[in-house]
């Protein structure tokens, strides 16, 4: 598997990949201090220790990592749905209705799921692999001796 077909194996990143899809879902876009804003909640309200920059940059690394949903783009690193861009032509008529958020949240999924099902198709290939080199190896071994024996 390369990079791109494990994505959705990292720890937590399904739940990630779903939660910036409701937030973004509103239609506006956002930058990753926004999202941390609206997720943890006002970030003038709590103390350093609660919200860092390196958990505010999360959000865009994850947004980076999924280009089927997210676009990220700027200077400031706005992050917006993909779907949210193609909803209409003027941005202040943008919208998206709660079916297709619902729709996207429902694909990565789909997406999640297939991903899982991807490793753990390799997993049962791993028994048989050892199976086979363990009855392999005996029989190169005796092949071995008998050569140096002669």
């Amino acid at each position: 598997m390369n990079k791109r077909e494990c994505e959705y194996l990292k720890p937590g990143r399904l739940q990630d990949v779903l939660t910036l899809i409701q937030v973004l879902g509103s239609g506006q876009r956002r930058t990753p201090q926004q999202i941390c804003r609206d997720i943890q909640g006002n970030i003038q309200d709590m103390d350093d220790s609660t919200v860092s920059e390196e958990r505010c940059q999360h959000w865009e690394s994850v947004a980076r990592a999924h280009p089927e949903f997210f676009r990220v783009a700027g200077k400031s690193t706005s992050i917006s749905l993909i779907a949210w861009h193609c909803s209409a032509e003027r941005e202040t008529e943008r919208s998206l209705e709660a079916d297709i958020v619902h729709k996207l949240m429902g694909t990565a999924i789909e997406l999640h799921d297939k991903q899982v099902q991807r490793k753990q198709q390799w997993s049962l290939y791993v028994p048989l692999i050892v199976a086979g080199i363990t009855v392999i190896g005996p029989i190169i071994t005796a092949l071995l001796i008998m050569i140096i024996r002669r």
